[in-house]
């Protein structure tokens, strides 16, 4: 889950109530102070280096973040950037001096460990503002003399990224994607059947998703988890910029019920492998601890929480619009059907599963999804700069720009993945494309960092792999079993534009498709 950002949703869609307007509005130009007296520094520039335009903002603190109410954010960077004559700029967010990248040959940096860049800082807002931690136990989580943030960091390595524990959780998730998918319809129904595609797949991948990396008893809980999940996620950037509890009341409360659950003991008794390794982790982190010792549940269930806003945050929707592509496209849909009835023709008589060298045959849908992850990625990958640093230090040609330290990093990946000059026709869906991996090229030269939609480094998302498959599999269940198609008539949904910068698009609203068995 990305580090989402206040200012993509606008105050008047959370705040109702006058008296709490009021106090938004105090709060706001009461910091209107501290943002004129922190942000104007001016460094001496080195020879031959140069600053990115500032976008100026008739309100001080607010600054741009409502130009991203008018459409895409990637169309705000490309506008302004091309307004002030430049590939990069600055603008005023929350208070925030952010660096926006329109040249998405100068994004890749983002990626690379450096210490000029924190990641860090960020991290322990979301943790605080978001999660529900306090301040002192978000300082001790990330306290690493002891060794624990890394051990954590191993317990993924050791459960989504090695084979044999992937190969056990991907059976797992299979389990529960075979009878999703084998109760989509009724059996006795010969014709097409109705369904709506993203309440389908958002119920499908949180059960296969929760179940196996969390605990199997939140998948008869399901609906209720998902109805929080969108309550809190309406209210996400304001907590995250650290908004009163008050102004996201909403929010606050489906984030409790939630914390609430991961504490009870049916959680508890039912817990992941995972979760179990993250539990003793924890555990051992706060025992010697006396303040924290008695919170200890709390914390380990504010964790688990957190865990389960990044396991759904981005999936449901990644496989919402790579199911709607195919079945907009009939000859990817039929390549891609055609591909899956070879593979599972080999399968031993009874076994519906995919192992995962039968999903590593299917390249193809892995095309597909990597083709539609691109087009739909709306997160910002965000650094805080910590001393100051040249941008492009190694072009010989071109602006070398000298970005001060405190400004935010704002990178927007999706400006690099829908750069003609890099993917021909970006925004056509080409299931192929991906075919190939030498493909990407940029002016004849071959690319290796352009397709980022796990981030990259260090920051790189560690359930890559299990989304990874557990889509890959789940598409070809439904096409080795189903005929689908969008509903005649139906009319493709756009993106809801409030929920950008904190994850893949969320579609504006869902969208009918018929189902029938093959």
């Amino acid at each position: 889950m990305s580090l989402a950002t206040a200012w993509m949703i606008p105050l008047s869609e959370h705040i109702s109530d006058p008296s709490k307007l009021l106090a938004a509005v105090a709060a706001v130009t009461a910091s209107v102070y501290f943002w004129w007296s922190s942000n104007g520094r001016k460094s001496s520039l080195r020879p031959g280096y140069k600053r990115v335009p500032h976008l100026h903002s008739w309100i001080p603190f607010i600054g741009s973040a409502m130009e991203f109410q008018k459409g895409h954010i990637r169309d705000f960077i490309q506008r302004t950037a091309k307004k002030l004559g430049s590939p990069a700029f600055t603008a005023t967010i929350m208070g925030d001096k952010c660096l926006f990248i329109a040249d998405s040959q100068l994004m890749p940096f983002m990626f690379r460990d450096s210490k000029q860049l924190d990641g860090l800082t960020l991290q322990k807002r979301f943790m605080k503002n978001v999660t529900g931690f306090s301040e002192a136990q978000t300082e001790i989580l990330f306290d690493n003399s002891d060794g624990t943030p890394k051990a954590i960091m191993n317990l993924f390595h050791k459960h989504l990224l090695k084979d044999d524990a992937l190969n056990r959780t991907l059976h797992e998730s299979q389990v529960v994607l075979l009878k999703e998918v084998d109760n989509l319809i009724d059996p006795s129904e010969s014709g097409w059947t109705r369904k709506k595609l993203f309440q389908f797949t958002s119920t499908v991948v949180f059960r296969a998703s929760a179940g196996p990396l969390l605990s199997m008893n939140l998948i008869p809980r399901s609906e209720e988890c998902l109805e929080n999940i969108r309550t809190f996620e309406k209210g996400l950037g304001l907590l995250f910029y650290g908004a009163p509890d008050f102004m996201a009341s909403d929010s606050v409360r489906a984030r409790g019920s939630l914390i609430n659950l991961f504490k009870s003991d049916m959680m508890v008794s039912a817990e992941s492998p995972f979760l179990q390794d993250r539990r003793d982790a924890l555990s051992r982190k706060f025992e010697n601890i006396p303040e924290f010792k008695n919170d200890m549940n709390h914390v380990i269930a504010c964790n688990n929480y957190g865990f389960l806003l990044a396991s759904v945050g981005n999936s449901i929707q990644s496989v919402f619009w790579t199911l709607l592509n195919l079945m907009q496209d009939p000859k990817a849909y039929q390549a891609c059907a055609e591909a899956v009835q070879r593979v599972a023709a080999k399968r031993e008589e009874g076994r519906l599963w995919f192992t995962l060298e039968e999903l590593d045959e299917l390249l193809i849908l892995q095309s597909a999804f990597f083709e539609t992850l691109p087009m739909y990625q709306a997160l910002f990958f965000t650094r805080e700069t910590v001393e100051d640093f040249c941008l492009n230090p190694k072009e010989t040609e071109g602006p070398k720009y000298m970005i001060e330290k405190g400004t935010r990093i704002m990178a927007f990946p999706n400006s690099m993945h829908m750069d003609p000059e890099i993917f021909d026709n970006p925004e056509t869906f080409q299931y192929d494309r991906f075919l190939d991996p030498d493909a990407v090229t940029k002016q004849g030269t071959k690319l290796s960092n352009h397709l980022r939609p796990f981030g990259g480094g260090a920051h790189m998302c560690p359930g890559r792999k299990f989304i990874g498959y557990e889509a890959r599999a789940l598409l070809a269940m439904l096409l080795f079993k189903y005929e689908m198609r969008v509903r005649p008539g139906e009319i493709r949904p756009g993106i809801d534009f409030s929920r950008q910068g904190m994850s893949v698009s969320v579609p504006e609203r869902d969208v009918e498709f018929e189902v029938r068995a093959r």
